[in-house]
């Protein structure tokens, strides 16, 4: 009589897929880092390019990280952007991690790419993005594999 249901959480089969740019190497070795939290924390985890992802297993994973370096003046490469507009309509209720890199800007790129997913219905779970200037350092590449490690659920 008035039991109360608790869910269980097994971290194990928490699915989490992480789609990237990279033009020099630098987003995807914080890709790559975010791969190794997430596989440490024991979740199911997948990682490729942005350009050779399988879209329909990506959208079924419970979190969503998507990477891309600043472009231009801070604007979002053309795969993440190419991406969000094949798909933006089934990004509802969808939990997404933003990351990228930059040579020297203040993550406005980022910022307006949370706003967009936003926009689209995804819940962005690490507003406005983790972002590192250049080749991810020690410190950049431990934040980034916290960010892969978080259950976000």
């Amino acid at each position: 009589m008035g039991e109360t249901f608790v869910p269980y959480l097994d971290t194990e089969s928490v699915k989490k897929c992480i789609l990237y740019d990279s033009n020099t190497g630098n987003t995807r070795a914080m890709a790559e880092a975010i791969f190794d939290g997430a596989k440490e924390s024991g979740a199911e985890v997948s990682i490729s390019k942005v350009t050779e992802a399988d879209i329909d297993a990506a959208l079924a994973c419970d979190v969503l990280y998507l990477g891309c370096p600043a472009m231009g003046v801070e604007m979002v490469g053309d795969g993440q952007t190419d991406f969000m507009a094949e798909v933006r309509m089934r990004f509802q209720g969808k939990k997404v991690a933003i990351f990228g890199s930059c040579a020297h800007g203040e993550g406005i790129w980022l910022r307006g790419w949370s706003s967009k997913l936003k926009a689209y219905g995804a819940t962005v779970v690490n507003w406005p993005g983790l972002m590192c200037k250049g080749h991810p350092d020690k410190e950049s590449l431990e934040r980034c594999r916290a960010l892969g490690a978080d259950e976000f659920l």
